[in-house]
């Protein structure tokens, strides 16, 4: 487990007085990053490893958008890692203890040179470790669309060096960032659903198609032959 505590910064804070989602995320991955570099002894951000952990799925529940000065504490941990993919918990705590945002993730091991998934041995799954999942609602891992959908808009965006992770593919806080500006500015959400599926990489170009529903929007990502990348879901 990798415990950090940070204070938000003026930097963080968007329009409506609270942290924006993107640096919600980024918050959530950089501890995230710190502690799969502990438990898998590699340090992805500067040097080339055999393989990658990509995400599949990422659920959030926040109970409290954090805001200016708010003193956090941020604990990531593997919770259930077998030889080809791994889930996660990450929990926000306020300066009192008391959970502000609650959080899963389910990540898989790729090969970088093949791009076909890459097993763990068990020496590593061994370093890796396990903890006891956090109790917490569980949505599962894909977010259903064979529903009604009210289309509400469509916009294109090309995938520039600066939205590049050292994976080499669109980083996932700019999917946020891309799909947040998408809804309308007095939709406030609370529940953040996202589904990867394959990976942007630089000077892609991304279809947002824009969804509604009774209870929420959704934002589907598209390459240029329309095939589907992504789906990010907000909800009340």
């Amino acid at each position: 487990m990798t415990i950090e505590k940070r204070t938000i910064q003026t930097s963080e804070i968007g329009y409506n007085f609270k942290i924006r989602p993107s640096d919600l995320i980024n918050l959530i991955q950089d501890v995230e990053g710190k502690d799969i570099e502990k438990v898998t002894k590699t340090d992805f951000a500067t040097e080339k490893a055999d393989y990658s952990i990509v995400l599949n799925f990422r659920y959030v529940e926040i109970k409290r958008w954090p805001k200016y000065k708010d003193q956090l504490e941020i604990h990531s941990f593997p919770t259930e890692t077998n030889a080809f993919y791994g889930y996660r918990n990450t929990i926000i705590y306020d300066e009192y203890g008391k959970p502000l945002i609650e959080s899963y993730s389910l990540g898989s091991f790729i090969n970088l040179d093949t791009l076909k998934p890459y097993r763990m041995s068990e020496e590593q799954l061994k370093g890796i470790g396990e903890h006891h999942k956090y109790e917490m609602n569980f949505v599962g891992r894909k977010i259903d669309l064979n529903r009604e959908f009210e289309f509400v808009k469509e916009v294109k965006i090309t995938v520039q060096p600066s939205h590049i992770d050292y994976f080499q593919h669109l980083n996932n806080a700019f999917y946020i960032e891309f799909a947040v500006n998408q809804l309308p500015l007095e939709f406030e959400f609370n529940r953040l659903f996202a589904e990867h599926k394959l990976p942007f990489v630089m000077f892609d170009e991304m279809t947002l198609v824009t969804q509604k529903t009774p209870d929420s929007y959704v934002v589907l990502f598209l390459n240029k032959e329309r095939k589907i990348y992504a789906v990010f879901e907000f909800k009340k």
